[in-house]
């Protein structure tokens, strides 16, 4: 694939992934920088510094022969994962000779103290082509103006005066030599074998607000370059250049590493977290009335016809009130919330509104709290506080919240209540708009893989439990025609015939129709019939086990799936082959996060039989990030043309919905991961009851507990 090739959709990624870096603060002058391969680092080696949660970086470098493309994510403060593409060719224009993808991982282990080093464990090329494949433990530490790295390196890193390796690792793995060449893949058994070297650096932070002057030494002895071409020029093992930081969004670098060797880099950096864009336009805050009623709204003429009465019930629809009642003691109703605002400032809104109607007598608040037809927790508030903070101004969200409590309603209701709450207030129908983004770096035989499109959907709600959803897929562009020119047709595809889909200009993309219901105390279950995804119909059903005061869930689901026709008028007839598939799945919410690790288990798409590893962090302005781990145990062709049972991939999802032309929901989209496989697919769930129980976690509730006071 030719270099240049390989710059357009740099760029392309580049309007994706940093366009929130126009939005970022100035950094310091301290700020660290990217090395060759796209993580925090000097030149050529990486030190152990992260960036700040939900940065994404985007890296293009050359050093000797090769050209190096990468996707970095920082998706919590503690773990960096990155998608890279690294391209030989004689120079930066031309035609590619090998290409060498590999997804890339850092993990702090301890941060930096007055005494004693951040330390990072990182894997270059974890999975991916061999030939990059390195592992290192890294140390640095401040000191002024000036920031030390050292470290332990292995694999590529260890190919220039090797020591022994240490004796736990000798036990695990045995002392044997790492081969880098070949086609085939690295691999978990791979990893710290072989030999260990020690490499190092320094970088000083000049007088010049972000110029960086670094130095290092590498312990990559270039072996299998040399191998392959006698007359290759290794670079030296040292290296000297800078780093100069112009503005936040942007970095450049410069290193001559001896031997005639010259590395160049740049890097453009944004922090999703500072995305100025959410969910939706939201409204204005309902304001607490300076003082209490005589009377309630219960006690006046109860005709809706009344013209004084209509503001309070279009009030009451529009947050989602329902069977308000108000005795001496307490006002009490259930509130069904919008799915695009966060819950705290739904309850707010709600607890202020029937203070406004419930009289002079009742000091307690009462919501039971609903969301897509299932059932939450119960929230009692202090009327007075409210008072002493809205009124007074002598109170905060923080105050109030001491002062709430959380309880369940008594005990499981009867179905005959369940059937009559399906009767109630149905939740918000609405459209959205989506622009989805699909590109792979992890292809061997095609390079960058793209497509892009622009979806459409509408969501309509048939009393409180039962949903009727619509989307259509317009696509746009994508270079996948050539996925097969070495990979061949798949004869029982899963997803290696996605070049197919492609080609249809407009696809229903989703019709399906969904019941969802919470059968008893914290457990909740859905199911769905019809065109569940772009490349599946049939049947779905989930079951959700999560308690409201644990940071961990459990569920099941599965499906009968059956494989749509791309060939067919909108892809909307089976093409004959179907399969059962279903996983256990379990949930742990890292405490005061925003980050969810999912591990599951059972059945693929291709009757494969494996599991998934997944971490997903949401920011407070509606960013997703997502990364993910499949293996099977079927063997796919891999990236490097051979076989591999384990795949990878990132997920960034940015809101739209705040922009005035555009639905509440909106989203830019984009999956980094391998396109047409078939090993290791799952059903893009349309249920995804751990997603639509979100709102109604305790999790989310205090994260968000500041919007229930927001801000004029």
């Amino acid at each position: 694939m030719p270099t240049k090739k390989l710059g357009s959709i740099s760029l392309f990624l580049l309007i994706c992934l940093s366009s929130s870096a126009l939005y970022a603060d100035d950094l310091s002058r301290y700020a660290p920088t990217a090395n060759m391969m796209g993580e925090l680092g000097l030149n050529t080696i990486p030190s152990a510094r992260m960036s700040p949660e939900g940065t994404a970086r985007l890296t293009v470098s050359r050093l000797a022969n090769y050209t190096n493309a990468a996707i970095g994510m920082q998706v919590t403060d503690h773990l960096y994962l990155g998608l890279r593409q690294t391209s030989e060719s004689d120079s930066f224009s031309s035609e590619s000779l090998h290409l060498y993808p590999g997804m890339d991982a850092k993990w702090m282990l301890y941060p930096e103290k007055r005494f004693v080093p951040q330390i990072a464990v990182g894997l270059q090329s974890a999975f991916g082509h061999k030939r990059m494949a390195a592992e290192y433990l890294s140390m640095s530490k401040r000191y002024e103006d000036f920031d030390f790295t050292f470290g332990f390196g292995w694999g590529r890193l260890a190919t220039r005066d090797g020591l022994p390796n240490p004796l736990l690792f000798n036990n695990l793995k045995g002392n044997q030599s790492r081969d880098f060449g070949g086609e085939s893949p690295n691999k978990p058994s791979d990893w710290f074998k072989g030999d260990m070297a020690l490499f190092g650096g320094i970088e000083y932070a000049t007088p010049i607000n972000g110029l960086a002057l670094k130095a290092d030494w590498n312990s990559d002895a270039w072996t299998e370059e040399k191998k392959s071409n006698a007359d290759f020029n290794a670079p030296a093992p040292w290296s000297v250049g800078f780093s100069y930081h112009p503005v936040s969004w942007m970095d450049a670098g410069i290193a001559y590493a001896g031997n005639n060797s010259l590395m160049a880099r740049v890097t453009f950096t944004g922090n999703v977290a500072e995305w100025p864009l959410t969910d939706s336009r939201g409204r204005a805050p309902i304001t607490l009335a300076p003082h209490r009623p005589d009377m309630t709204i219960a006690d006046s003429d109860d005709d809706e016809e009344d013209a004084e009465l209509q503001p309070a019930f279009t009030t009451e629809e529009n947050i989602g009130l329902t069977k308000i009642f108000i005795d001496d003691k307490k006002a009490e109703a259930n509130i069904t919330l919008k799915e695009n605002t966060s819950t705290p400032r739904q309850i707010g809104d709600a607890a202020r509104y029937l203070s406004n109607i419930a009289g002079r007598t009742p000091e307690q608040i009462i919501l039971h709290v609903r969301a897509y037809g299932l059932r939450g927790i119960d929230i009692t508030l202090n009327r007075t506080d409210l008072e002493r903070a809205f009124i007074n101004h002598q109170g905060s969200a923080e105050e109030i919240w001491h002062s709430t409590s959380f309880f369940h309603d008594g005990k499981n209701l009867p179905l005959s209540q369940i059937l009559a709450e399906m009767r109630g207030a149905k939740p918000e129908d609405g459209f959205k708009f989506n622009i989805l983004n699909d590109v792979s770096l992890s292809e061997k035989d095609s390079g960058v893989l793209y497509r892009s499109a622009l979806g459409l959907s509408y969501g309509e709600y048939f009393g409180r439990n039962f949903l009727s959803f619509q989307s259509v897929r317009l696509n746009l562009r994508d270079n996948l025609a050539k996925l097969n020119e070495y990979r061949g047709v798949s004869l029982l595809p899963v997803r290696g015939d996605v070049d197919q889909f492609t080609q249809n200009r407009l696809l229903i993309d989703r019709n399906y129709f969904m019941g969802l219901a919470t059968l008893a105390k914290d457990l909740h279950v859905a199911s769905s019939i019809g065109y569940l995804e772009e490349m599946f119909m049939g049947l779905s059903g989930e079951v959700l086990y999560r308690p409201f005061d644990k940071n961990w869930a459990v569920g099941l689901e599965s499906a009968l799936a059956f494989k749509r026709d791309p060939a067919t008028f909108l892809a909307l007839a089976p093409n004959g082959d179907h399969i059962l598939s279903g996983f256990l799945n379990g949930y742990y919410e890292v405490p005061g996060t925003g980050t969810t690790i999912k591990a599951s288990v059972g059945r693929f798409l291709a009757g494969d039989v494996g599991g998934t590893l997944g971490v997903s962090n949401e920011f407070r302005n509606g960013v997703k990030l997502s990364a993910n781990m499949s293996a099977s145990t079927y063997a796919d062709r891999d990236v490097m043309g051979g076989k591999t049972h384990i795949y990878t991939g990132i997920q960034i999802s940015l809101p739209l919905g705040s922009l005035s032309f555009l639905p509440d929901g909106s989203r830019i989209i984009t999956n980094a991961a391998p396109l047409g496989r078939d090993t290791a697919q799952r059903l893009d769930n349309p249920t995804n009851l751990y997603e639509r129980t979100e709102n109604l976690s305790y999790r989310h509730i205090t994260r968000n507990w500041p919007q229930f006071s927001p801000q004029p």
